[in-house]
């Protein structure tokens, strides 16, 4: 693992790199799946929703830097499931990149490591993720780092028919 890397906060500073991270990983899954094509204008929309998340007290933004360039970014947010559960509190990671020149650094694995440590200082037992089934190399990421899987949510496209 490399100690070169630090992990901190991310500030509004951080956006236009973040919104770079971002545009690579959509790219990366767009090539798998069109269902992440992003919209012409996903860069743009991306940055207005960091533009508010970036300060919300139940949201965590991190940022992964190499001297001063920023080479991956983590957000992830406290949630709550309904009242019908005992065991309501999780932590969701809502996204995860490392740019792929600096994958299998153990980036990922420090950015998890201050996410389940926020957890725990959140009081909440559960980190989840949502992964893409087409990104073997995600899927194999988070196996390695104890998830697996306990709920699969399925997609079907449906025709929709001219007006």
């Amino acid at each position: 693992m490399n100690t070169d890397i630090s992990i901190r906060s991310a500030t509004a500073a951080d956006i236009p790199a973040i919104v770079d991270l971002w545009s690579e990983l959509t790219a990366f899954h767009a090539d798998r799946d069109p269902a992440f094509v992003p919209a012409p204008d996903g860069r743009e929309h991306f940055a207005s929703f960091i533009t508010q998340q970036i300060e919300r007290p139940n949201v965590l933004f991190l940022v992964a830097q190499r001297g001063d360039t920023s080479v991956g970014y983590c957000q992830a947010a406290i949630t709550s499931r309904p009242a019908i559960f005992a065991d309501r509190a999780r932590c969701a990671i809502l996204d995860l990149a490392v740019t792929s020149a600096h994958r299998r650094d153990g980036i990922g694995v420090l950015l998890i490591s201050e996410v389940e440590r926020w957890a725990q200082q959140q009081r909440v037992g559960r980190v989840q993720v949502c992964v893409a089934c087409t990104n073997d190399l995600a899927l194999s990421f988070y196996a390695k780092q104890g998830f697996s899987a306990d709920t699969q949510h399925m997609s079907k496209e449906i025709e929709i028919p001219n007006q």
